[in-house]
């Protein structure tokens, strides 16, 4: 009896940096699959995203009471779409939802720290890319003009607009 011991505990010395290398592998593929999971919004047609009238108050209310945005993430990230973000979020984590950046977006126009609303689209430009592709951040009070001079439009006068 004591032989066999002696002979598992030789073996079990032996084998036991492979059992520990296989027990991280395993730790690792279990971690890797269950964590980082986020909830992207499919999209849908036309015809089937028609509802009632009664249906699209219920569903306004509904968001006026949650803590869930939703989010239009475009331009230069890996996964284009539309997000649920938490109200309390910033433009930070809505491209991190759509999985960062491309190698080519010009981070320079893009404030990370700006709160986001239900509706919002965020744009990411490519770099060399002006200011005339889609930008909406939730406000409307700036428009670009054909001199690239932004003119707050709750503060212009007549001759600026």
């Amino acid at each position: 009896m004591s032989d066999m011991l002696e002979i598992v505990k030789e073996k079990y010395y032996e084998y036991k940096i492979w059992i520990f290398i296989i027990l991280f592998i395993l730790a690792a593929i279990t971690y890797c699959a269950y964590s980082h999971q986020t909830k992207e919004v499919p999209q849908t047609s036309l015809s089937s995203s028609i509802a009632s009238t009664s249906d699209v108050k219920k569903s306004e209310s509904d968001d006026k009471n949650s803590s869930i945005v939703m989010v239009d993430v475009k331009g230069a990230v890996k996964k284009p779409g539309v997000y649920n973000i938490t109200s309390f979020a910033r433009v930070q984590t809505a491209i991190a939802q759509a999985g960062g950046t491309l190698e080519e977006a010009d981070m320079q126009q893009v404030n990370l720290a700006q709160k986001l609303t239900d509706g919002q689209i965020v744009y990411v430009p490519m770099r060399g890319e002006t200011s005339s592709a889609p930008v909406n951040n939730g406000s409307t009070s700036a428009v670009t003009t054909t001199d690239n001079e932004v003119i707050n439009l709750n503060t212009a006068t007549v001759v600026e607009l």
